[in-house]
């Protein structure tokens, strides 16, 4: 089944990294994805909320890498933009020299190109 351009436009970005990291491994890509939040969590013992970030704000979605690149990507639903703290993360790999991306389900064949 082939889904519309309306359909590809509302596709929540938890649905976008499955499908990114579906192909990615599909072509040989190693995919890493932390799926640590820093929101609220539960504490076993005593069942408060604690709000205790376990990652460093804004770090991109994906790191992907296949010899000799490396590819770092946040994904945004359509429509949305990266935070001030990811436009940060994403300036400073790249200016480390790695690729990076802002991939949206618009970008899909791009997408595609680019881990061929």
């Amino acid at each position: 089944m082939r889904l519309t351009r309306d359909q590809v436009l509302v596709q929540p970005e938890a649905v976008l990294l499955r499908q990114v990291m579906a192909y990615a491994h599909m072509r040989g890509w190693h995919c890493w994805h932390d799926r640590a939040t820093n929101g609220p969590r539960r504490c076993y013992s005593c069942g408060i909320f604690l709000r205790q970030p376990r990652n460093a704000p804004g770090f991109p979605d994906l790191v992907l890498v296949r010899r000799p690149q490396v590819i770092i990507a946040e994904l945004k639903a359509e429509g949305e933009k990266p935070s001030s703290q990811q436009v940060d993360w994403l300036d400073e790999l790249r200016a480390c020299g790695i690729d990076t991306y802002v991939w949206r389900p618009s970008d899909w064949a791009a997408i595609q190109e680019i881990l061929r």
